[in-house]
């Protein structure tokens, strides 16, 4: 009946099972064995047929070198009673290095035996480093010791008949047997190689005196069959690094004393914890950093909600990073703005050992530059409405002189219109600049007017692709418009949604190549997104997060005169972010850029005394084309 169950359960396993019957002595000790049985993997790996060898003794099979190496009284009452025992050893008649895992089958002398052959090398390897100057060590999957060399047996001060067979709760104190074994867990679930840094305090002496820095690599054990079936590890003791802890403690003395009478803010942690904080703490954010000796990752308890992202929650300590936030408030109404920097300390391997934090109150300085904005906004706009009387007197100008070249004919004609143009479009030019500095002040003041209204947005920008699309065919390039809706009726200021998509359009002509690809595309979901696709030259990938930033330019030998003023792009995020939506971009050089502006489908209440649109006249059209494109030079 065992034998019937034997085969139906192992039979075609890939790993070599038999079933053995252990014959005692008259001093009930295990000295042979009888073969019952065995899979088809079994008789593979001693290349015999099974029916030969059946009900033979061990004693007879083996050569009697290898038989006599057996301890057949220790394994198997090992396996009776801890239910298993694994040993590793070398088999002379078939060459090879067997891992054997003993299994009691509960009564009549019966063991199940697994076995899988183990590499080479990685036995030849152990042998090599029995004498080595650092620990080495193999364990089976139960963490039980199969192998140790003479440096380990030193560290943990007990012999080799103690250590192989246990695991490291026998060996080593609960709370690093704890951790070895997560350890080993991970390294052959991933099949992979894993290294490790850690202090370890001497075994009877538990003090810093007999602590030791250890440089650990595990890595998992294969047998032929790419099976895990252990982990391998050595331990190397750092020197280098105790050297550096020490001075470590030295210069964390020196820091504390500077930083207890800065009024900066100064916080020394290690992965888990803060381990000192400055006095200046609680004057500036106003309670006590309890949390942070428990645990440093609850940093953001201590800043204002709205302040804090998904993106801060995962930040990696390891990295260096900084931001400014608003400190959350506790007794005072004003906003309080703090500069934070966090830099690790690291070893010779790249592991953090600890971090430094600094903390600087900025709210002085901040509100200082917000004034000082505010002025050069002013500034700005005075200038801008300055301005704007000589530009209408210049175009009033223009209009007069046109009438009046009429009257001229022949190269005299082209002369004068050609010049005329060139006063024309740098006017248009100036003009653009003008306005976008007017919105940014209005924008800034809050005094930009968001005037929405229900319309179909997918007709709104066709038609301004259409009154442009003579423009960009004159500049030897192709625009193409596609949507994956018909109508969307949405909320928008008409006003605005022009500006955003003639400033864009402007961009895609003004940095694309020649005899480029314009792709205008409107899908629609929870949101409308309008993407303007180029062929140009692309933004490189460390710029592309500030192009959205005031008077920001590109400064690069390609772009030579197509250089603007650096606010379309910072206006055109405001009147964006205005609507409710967002804009981003993606670039590859010399591929080109793609920018997406995506407002929430969503619709607004009419009102009795709301305008209505109506389409612009094909002259309105073209006059402010003119200016949106007043920059584009070919």
């Amino acid at each position: 009946m065992k034998n019937l169950i034997f085969k139906e359960v192992v039979e075609d396993s890939p790993l070599a099972y038999f079933l053995l019957k252990c014959i005692k002595n008259n001093n009930n000790e295990y000295i042979d064995a009888i073969l019952i049985d065995g899979n088809r993997s079994f008789s593979h790996l001693i290349n015999s047929k099974l029916n030969d060898i059946k009900n033979c003794y061990l004693s007879d099979l083996m050569d009697q070198k290898s038989f006599k190496e057996i301890d057949f009284n220790k394994s198997f009452k090992f396996a009776i009673k801890n239910k298993k025992s694994i040993s590793i050893s070398y088999c002379s008649n078939l060459d090879k290095y067997l891992n054997s895992e003993i299994y009691y089958s509960g009564d009549d002398d019966i063991f199940l035996i697994r076995c899988s052959e183990v590499l080479n090398n990685q036995i030849n390897f152990a042998k090599i480093l029995q004498n080595s100057p650092f620990s080495f060590w193999i364990k089976d999957k139960d963490g039980k010791y199969l192998e140790v060399n003479k440096k380990f047996e030193e560290r943990c001060k007990k012999p080799y008949s103690e250590i192989i067979g246990h695991s490291d709760c026998d060996i080593w104190p609960i709370k690093y047997a704890k951790k070895y074994k997560i350890q080993d867990n991970n390294v052959m679930k991933d099949k992979k190689i894993y290294h490790f840094q850690e202090t370890i305090l001497g075994l009877h002496e538990l003090n810093k005196k007999s602590s030791s820095v250890y440089d650990i690599t595990k890595w998992p054990c294969f047998d032929v069959n790419n099976n895990v079936i252990g982990t391998i590890g050595m331990a190397i003791e750092m020197i280098h690094d105790i050297k550096l802890r020490e001075s470590l403690l030295k210069n964390e003395e020196n820091f504390t004393d500077i930083a207890r009478y800065s009024e900066d803010v100064f916080i020394l942690a290690d992965n888990e914890k803060a381990l000192y904080v400055s006095p200046s703490f609680y004057k500036i954010f106003g309670q006590e950093p309890k949390k942070l000796y428990k645990d440093a990752n609850d940093w953001f308890d201590y800043y204002h909600p709205d302040d804090i992202t998904e993106e801060d929650l995962s930040i990696d300590f390891e990295d260096t990073f900084e931001f400014v936030k608003r400190v959350k408030p506790i007794n005072s109404k004003d906003d309080k703005w703090v500069w934070v920097k966090s830099s690790p300390i690291k070893d010779e391997r790249g592991n953090m050992i600890k971090r430094i934090v600094i903390i600087c109150d900025v709210t002085k300085k901040r509100k200082m530059n917000l004034e000082l904005e505010s002025l050069r906004m002013d500034f700005f706009a005075n200038i801008s409405h300055e301005l704007r009387t000589p530009l209408n007197v210049i175009f009033s100008a223009l209009q007069l002189l046109k009438l009046k070249s009429s009257s001229l004919a022949g190269e005299e004609l082209e002369y004068v219109c050609r010049y005329l143009g060139i006063i024309e479009q740098n006017g248009y030019r100036l003009l653009k600049l003008v306005n976008n500095l007017i919105d940014c002040t209005k924008i800034d003041a809050g005094y930009l007017e968001y005037k929405p209204q229900n319309f179909d947005i997918i007709n709104f920008v066709e038609n301004i692709c259409m009154s442009v699309c003579e423009f960009v065919n004159q500049n030897d390039m192709n625009l193409i418009f596609d949507t994956d809706t018909e109508e969307k009726i949405v909320a928008f200021d008409l006003d605005m949604m022009e500006r955003i998509i003639l400033n864009l359009l402007s961009n895609a002509i003004k940095f694309n190549s020649k005899n480029g690809k314009i792709e205008v595309n409107i899908t629609c979901d929870e949101c409308v997104n309008i993407s303007i696709k180029d062929s140009g030259i692309g933004i490189a990938e460390d710029k592309i997060g500030s192009i959205f930033g005031r008077f920001e330019q590109l400064s690069s030998k390609k772009l030579h005169n197509k250089e603007g003023s650096g606010i379309g792009l910072s206006l055109v995020k405001s009147l964006v972010d205005i609507h409710g939506g967002k804009i981003t971009a993606s670039s590859k050089i010399n591929e080109g850029t793609t920018f997406t502006v995506s407002i929430p489908s969503v619709l607004v209440e009419k009102k009795s005394n709301t305008r209505t649109y109506n389409a612009l006249n094909d002259c309105s059209k073209v006059n402010r084309m003119n200016v949106e494109f007043s920059d584009i030079y070919f």
